[in-house]
């Protein structure tokens, strides 16, 4: 269960409460979980744009549902995350003369 909650808790919003000490094992189950996160997130995210689309049935009201969906389930800093991998070396070098993602490899 701490697993699970670890998992919740580094992926999502939502509160899960103190997890305790982390060690290679815990940790290890919780990334195993990681796509059953990904699967009740996908399905609240439905959720929100069935409502949201029955609300304001047009192209507005599918572009609002999803940027609620994402904006509510998502943890920000995982989506910026991403987001700075996936624009990784389509930027050209920056001030340092590096690729752009190499503050993610070198910390």
């Amino acid at each position: 269960m701490r697993a699970l909650r670890l998992t919740f808790g580094l992926l999502t919003v939502i509160p899960v409460g103190a997890i305790g000490d982390v060690d290679r094992h815990l940790a290890r189950k919780a990334i195993l979980l990681a796509p059953l996160v990904g699967l009740v997130l996908g399905a609240l995210a439905a959720l929100v744009v069935a409502v949201v689309h029955a609300l304001v049935p047009s192209t507005l009201g599918a572009l609002l549902a999803a940027v609620l969906a994402v904006a509510l389930l998502l943890h920000w800093f995982g989506v910026c995350g991403c987001g700075y991998g996936v624009q990784d070396g389509r930027v050209g070098l920056n001030e340092e003369g590096r690729r752009g993602g190499a503050v993610q490899r070198d910390g």
